[in-house]
Parts: C-alpha cells; sequence; structure tokens
C-alpha cells in the first residue's frame, strides 16, 4: 500500500498500491480501507487492504500496510467577534461572531466575555471570544 499526507479537512486520496510474484495470469483483487474521514484530527492513520483472487490460496500474501498522514490545515482558523451596541441601564446583549478558514463541516463552541456590565459608563469594552474544542 502507497503512503500518503493530507491537511485536515481534505478528502481522503484515492488508494494505490504496487503487486509483485503474481504468474500465470492469475486476477488479483486489492480493495483499501481508511479509517480516516474529513474531520479526523491530526494524526496518522493505518491504510489496511484486503487482497482476493481465485488463486489467492496458491501465494504467500505478505500487505505492507500504507500510512496516512492527517496535517494541520493550512487556512487559518479567524474568529471574528460582533460588535453590538449596548445601553448602560440594560444588560449586554447576545454576542456572536463570524469564523472563516473552517473545514466544512466543522462546528465550534465560542463563549464570550466582556468587563462591561449595567452599570458600566458609556465607553467602548472589549469583548473575548474564547473557542472549546470542536463538537
Amino acid at each position: 500500500m502507497n503512503s500518503y499526507t493530507r491537511q485536515y479537512g481534505a478528502p481522503n486520496p484515492t488508494c494505490g498500491w504496487t503487486i509483485s510474484g503474481v504468474v500465470n495470469n492469475d486476477v488479483i483483487n486489492v480493495s483499501c480501507s481508511i479509517s480516516a474521514t474529513t474531520l479526523s484530527p491530526v494524526g496518522t492513520y493505518t491504510i489496511t487492504a484486503n487482497v482476493t483472487g481465485a488463486n489467492i490460496a496458491d501465494y504467500n500474501v505478505i500487505i505492507n500496510f500504507g500510512t496516512l498522514t492527517i496535517t494541520q490545515s493550512a487556512t487559518p482558523l479567524i474568529i471574528t467577534v460582533n460588535t453590538p451596541a449596548a445601553r448602560t441601564t440594560h444588560p449586554n446583549p447576545p454576542f456572536s461572531s463570524t469564523i472563516t478558514g473552517e473545514a466544512p463541516g466543522d462546528t465550534f463552541n465560542i463563549t464570550y466575555s466582556t468587563s462591561a456590565t449595567i452599570p458600566s459608563p458609556v465607553g467602548n469594552y472589549a469583548i473575548n471570544g474564547s473557542i472549546s474544542a470542536r463538537t
């Protein structure tokens, strides 16, 4: 089995392999399997193979499994916290943000905090966003 590297969020490659030692025009069928999905975390995953054929029992089959290595996405994950208007006599409005650079299917939990409270004087206050593990 061949080995491959891809970035997080990219599709898995099509498997490839090399067969040697086949005689008598025997037909050998190979299929492969990769347990990683598009959203599998960064790491290494074994590429396994299933080898079949009418005369496969006549062979000493040795399979050299491949490896899929998933690396970090080259696209930065950018979180832009939206700036709402608030009134000094009312609770803070709900905070929200815009996320760019996420892989298709990724969702994130973001919590927001600010030092502005109901008795805070008029002014500008930072809104901080904190991202937790993806869900």
